[in-house]
C-alpha cells in the first residue's frame, strides 16, 4: 500500500502543476485581451488603470490570500488543540 501512495504523489504534483501552468496562461490571455482603462474604487481609493492591471492585481492578490489561509490553517488548529489541553479537554 505504501508503494501505490508514493506511486501517486508524482503525478498529483504533476497534475497540479499542469493545472497551474493552464491556469497562468488562460489568465494571461484574458488580461491580454482587456487593454482598456477602468475605474477603480476601492475603500475611499479610486484610480484609473489599465483593465489589465486590475485584473492582475486581483489575481495575484487573490493568490496571496488563498496561501496566507491555508498556512494559517494548521497554526490556527495547532492553537485550538493547545488550548483543549490547557483546559483539560484534549481531544
Amino acid at each position: 500500500m505504501s508503494n501505490r501512495q508514493g506511486a501517486s504523489r508524482p503525478r498529483t504534483l504533476e497534475a497540479v502543476t499542469i493545472s497551474s501552468v493552464i491556469v497562468a496562461l488562460l489568465t494571461a490571455v484574458f488580461v491580454l485581451q482587456n487593454t482598456e482603462d477602468a475605474t477603480v474604487n476601492f475603500l475611499g481609493w479610486k484610480a484609473t488603470v489599465p483593465l489589465a492591471v486590475a485584473l492582475l492585481l486581483a489575481v495575484v492578490l487573490g493568490g496571496m490570500l488563498g496561501v496566507l489561509i491555508s498556512l494559517l490553517r494548521p497554526l490556527l488548529a495547532g492553537a485550538r488543540s493547545l488550548i483543549a489541553r490547557r483546559s483539560g479537554r484534549a481531544r
